[in-house]
């Protein structure tokens, strides 16, 4: 399914309501993952001051939730002409500009699945991941779990092991963990006889072990704090991170046990402009 806006104009018009509210469409119900929705460039919005303001209105895809990589742009003229999209899948064309719904820190959607691997499209499917294991996962879109390490926004609970996880290149923008355990990372460890993490790179990540007890040792990674199984980690990068543990951390795995099942193979891997901390 396509719907285009081209050439369409909503002028000094008020809309209210309680749910999936938008200048032109309130809401966008996907099926699976292949809805678009597109609003040319040569489309406005014009308000006037009688009228509610854009700030009013709440959408995954409004000003400040479209990624890292149009940060230093002002596309706040978008806001509110799209009030909600259900799957939090669809591709959301503004102009030139894709952008990608932006996790609200509680809303999780069931992925899509191939066989036994999970399909990550969005941050609403990623979040269903969170404190459980799982056998396979595979990234399909680049995911911004809208996370801030200032004012600990959106949270995210750390997976607790992933057997084959590949990112397919794709970024993963603004993970915050701030999570009370002994170990702590996005995937907490390794398990079974061999473990696969590639083809994912992390920007903008932190990763915080909250300890509130008296820790002799806390492992903390962004990608895995604690290996005790045979791991291999291919092509992750780790940009502009933060990592703060006790003891045994590191800007990607935090500590591999002398156990005879432990190893780790890592290639094409590395760690730019990040910070560990220790307490």
């Amino acid at each position: 399914m396509t719907v285009i806006f081209d050439n369409c104009h909503v002028t000094e018009t008020t809309v209210n309501g309680t749910q999936s509210e938008g200048h032109f469409v309130g809401l966008l119900r996907g099926y699976d993952n292949k809805e678009t929705l597109q609003f040319n460039s040569n489309c406005t919005l014009t308000l006037s001051a009688t009228v509610r303001s854009v700030d009013d209105f709440v959408s995954p895809y409004r000003e400040g939730n479209e990624g890292t990589w149009l940060a230093n742009n002002d596309y706040s003229k978008y806001d509110g002409w799209l009030g909600d999209e259900e799957c939090y899948r669809g591709t959301v064309i503004y102009g030139d500009n894709r952008f990608i719904p932006c996790w609200d820190g509680e809303t999780k959607v069931t992925p899509l699945t191939e066989g036994s691997t999970k399909l990550i499209y969005s941050a609403f499917d990623l979040a269903s991941l969170q404190g459980s294991g799982h056998t396979s996962v595979t990234f399909k879109e680049d995911v911004d779990l809208g996370g801030n390490r200032a004012t600990n926004k959106n949270p995210f609970t750390p997976i607790s092991a992933i057997g084959t996880l590949d990112g397919e290149n794709h970024k993963l923008y603004n993970l915050n963990i701030f999570y009370n355990s002994w170990i702590v990372g996005f995937i907490n460890g390794t398990s079974g006889t061999e473990t696969v993490h590639k083809n994912l790179h992390f920007v903008n990540s932190s990763v915080r072990a909250d300890m509130t007890g008296n820790e002799k040792q806390v492992y903390v990674g962004t990608l895995c704090p604690y290996v005790q199984h045979k791991y291999i980690v291919d092509n992750i990068t780790i940009n502009d991170g933060y990592v703060l543990g006790l003891g045994k951390l590191g800007g990607l795995i935090g500590f591999v046990t002398s156990e005879t099942t432990a190893s780790l193979d890592c290639s094409k891997c590395s760690v730019i402009s990040s910070l560990t901390r220790k307490y």
